[in-house]
C-alpha cells in the first residue's frame, strides 16, 4: 500500500521552497509580484547576527499589468501602489523562541521604514512547535508585520490573531 501524501513528512527546505512558489506563482502572485529580486541568506545591513532564509520584495503595482484602456484608466486613479516585504526564517537559521520573535519584529519594521515597505510577513518554520510557542504566536498582535509559524512534523500552520497573520497563513505551504 502507498503512502498517503498527507502523512509523509516534509523537511524544512522543501516547506520553504513550496512558500517560495506559493509567492511567486501561486495565491501570492495575485496579492503583488515578488518574481524578482528574491534574496537568499537575507541580513539587514546594520545586525548582520540575524539572516532569514529568504527575503523576498514585492510590489503591487497593477497600473504595470492592465491591459485594456478602462483598466489602466481604473488602476491608476483607484488601486493603490504599495511594497511588501517577506520574511522566511527556518530553526535552521535561528533558534525560535518567544524572545527571538520580540527582537525580530522591531527589526523587521524598522527595515520598513527604511525602505518604504507597507506591511510584512514573518514566516518561521520550525520541525516541532512548543505549545508555549504555539500560543504565544496566536496571541501575538502586530499591527504591520503578519506573523506565521509552520510545524513541519505534522504541517500545521498557527498564525497571528491579525488580518495579516490570517491571510499569511493560506500562504504558507509544505510541499
Amino acid at each position: 500500500m502507498g503512502k498517503d501524501s498527507k502523512t509523509v513528512g516534509v523537511t524544512i527546505e522543501e516547506a520553504l521552497k513550496a512558500t517560495v512558489k506559493s509567492f511567486k506563482k501561486g495565491k501570492g502572485f495575485w496579492i503583488a509580484d515578488f518574481r524578482r529580486n528574491t534574496q537568499e541568506n537575507f541580513k539587514f545591513k546594520e545586525d548582520d547576527s540575524l539572516e532569514f532564509d529568504y527575503f523576498l520584495p514585492g510590489d503591487q503595482d497593477a497600473r504595470k499589468e492592465a491591459r485594456l484602456p478602462g483598466a489602466m484608466i481604473y488602476n491608476f486613479w483607484i488601486n493603490p501602489k504599495y511594497r511588501i516585504g517577506v520574511f522566511l526564517l527556518s530553526s535552521k537559521k535561528e533558534a525560535i523562541t518567544k524572545s527571538a520573535i520580540l527582537s525580530i519584529i522591531p527589526k523587521i519594521r524598522k527595515f520598513m521604514e527604511e525602505e518604504l515597505i507597507h506591511w510584512s510577513w514573518l514566516f518561521l518554520f520550525v520541525e516541532e512547535a512548543s505549545k508555549e510557542l504555539k500560543d504565544f504566536i496566536a496571541n501575538l498582535y502586530s499591527y504591520k508585520v503578519g506573523v506565521i509559524l509552520g510545524e513541519v512534523k505534522t504541517r500545521q500552520k498557527y498564525s497571528s490573531s491579525t488580518f495579516l497573520g490570517k491571510e499569511g497563513n493560506k500562504l504558507l505551504k509544505f510541499r
